[in-house]
């Protein structure tokens, strides 16, 4: 936020300083990042692949998004189908001809005849 970089954040940090010296991994982590950022070619180069990943990120949210409103569009259709096909089983019970089956459930009449069988 501050645009710091990680040496000035330490020398301003009384316990990070102390883990630095208590810690050689952290140690050897804060002498790689010098050298990292000492480079202006390795800086760009990871600044691109910083953006690269958001990139690749934001179109993997979409896709997953994508997928799953369309996983909820065919829900709906298949909802929609079973209402049709309960719809036409309730009024083939209660003696209705095909023809009013198939106008009031929105089912073709090879539907209505296979849910005669």
């Amino acid at each position: 936020q501050n645009n710091m970089n990680l040496e000035e954040v330490i020398q301003m940090t009384p316990q990070l300083q102390e883990f630095r010296r208590a810690d050689a991994g952290f140690q050897q982590f804060c002498d790689l990042y010098k050298r990292a950022i000492a480079d202006p070619a390795l800086r760009q180069e990871y600044h691109q692949w910083c953006l690269d990943r958001m990139r690749e990120e934001g179109m993997r949210d979409a896709a997953i998004e994508e997928g799953r409103e369309e996983g909820r569009e065919e829900g709906r259709e298949e909802g929609r189908e079973e209402e049709r096909v309960d719809t036409a089983k309730r009024l083939i019970a209660k003696g209705f001809t095909d023809d009013v089956v198939v106008e009031i459930a929105k089912l073709t009449l090879d539907e209505v005849q296979a849910l005669r069988e």
